[in-house]
């Protein structure tokens, strides 16, 4: 239908050069520019879901001083299922739902980065009380009241860590729901199991809640940061320039 479903990044360098599509939809997770000083040899990069057997394009594009060039001609070729595929399998419902899985799996991430965010704000707005003398003392108190409502929102997302450590049984959080429906079902073309259905379901109502108090959180975290400034503290990452 023309829609864009990946874009692969090839070498610019002069010369014949080859790059390959792993037949997968764009990861969904956090952009990350950092380079490990060690990758060890079982450690995957970020991938996304299969997309659906079915016909492509593939068009070649420069990018230079902000435009997309495009090169040549659009080539057309087919994605095929594999001869085991289990017949009468509905590959445009099994690749919306992983879609779905991704997309789902894409905002938590979001929200999970979103929190270190917070995190980090909140550890500099500490060090910053301490050097902001016309800081009212009711500052302090509710900067530690931020700061427990950030761990409740860390569990909320990713369960109780405690428990989790010593092995407790505990509900599945919403990371591990649609993260455990990613890992079992994306490189796969079998439609979902009920469980994998289930476990997506909940996750969206429960995310859906949980999205909200976040976006709560946020306010709070901004007008705390306000009044900061109001109290002459020095700058902290976050804070809006007035």
């Amino acid at each position: 239908k023309g829609n864009s479903v990946r874009m692969l990044k090839g070498s610019a360098e002069k010369g014949l050069h080859r790059t390959n599509w792993d037949l997968k939809l764009p990861a969904p997770d956090p952009i990350d520019l950092s380079e490990p000083e060690f990758k060890p040899p079982w450690a995957s990069d970020a991938a996304g879901p299969l997309a659906a057997p079915g016909k492509y394009t593939v068009e070649l594009f420069v990018a230079h001083n902000g435009n997309l060039e495009s090169q040549g001609t659009p080539q057309e070729f087919m994605v095929k299922p594999v001869p085991t595929t289990v017949e009468g399998t509905d590959f445009k419902a099994v690749a919306s739902f992983q879609q779905k899985t991704s997309e789902l799996s894409r905002q938590i991430s979001s929200a999970g980065s979103k929190m270190g965010e917070a995190g980090n704000r909140i550890r500099h707005m500490k060090a910053a009380l301490l050097q902001t003398p016309k800081a009212p003392q009711s500052l302090f108190g509710r900067l530690d009241e931020l700061a427990k409502k950030l761990s409740g929102l860390r569990t909320g997302l990713y369960g109780d860590p405690i428990r989790q450590k010593f092995n407790e049984a505990t509900a599945p959080s919403i990371q591990s729901r649609v993260g455990g429906v990613a890992y079992g079902h994306w490189e796969t073309r079998q439609a979902p199991t009920e469980t994998q259905k289930q476990n997506i379901e909940i996750a969206e109502s429960d995310f859906g809640k949980f999205k909200g108090n976040l976006i709560d959180y946020f306010k709070e975290l901004e007008n705390f940061e306000a009044a900061l400034e109001a109290a002459g503290a020095p700058y902290t990452p976050g804070r809006k320039f007035e």
